[in-house]
């Protein structure tokens, strides 16, 4: 299943909104390719919460990536 399997099915299931948890990187360029592929939200877990990162890094990585988001 990958970034265009939610358009695939979105017909079976008419009004049902989706949002993928898994397999979604934290960069602008993946997340957006999933709203393309028919996403409303995306969960972002390993790929944004690392071993070792600080409280402040993943709020400076999170209000970035928010930030381009919000430029698209």
């Amino acid at each position: 299943m990958g970034k265009n399997y939610i358009k695939s099915i979105q017909p079976v299931f008419p009004g049902m909104d989706f949002m993928p948890t898994g397999g979604v990187n934290a960069d602008v360029e993946d997340i957006n390719e999933w709203f393309k592929g028919g996403a409303i939200a995306v969960g972002l877990g390993s790929s944004l919460v690392k071993s070792g990162i600080t409280e402040k890094e993943l709020t400076e990585k999170v209000e970035n990536l928010l930030q381009q988001l919000n430029q698209n």
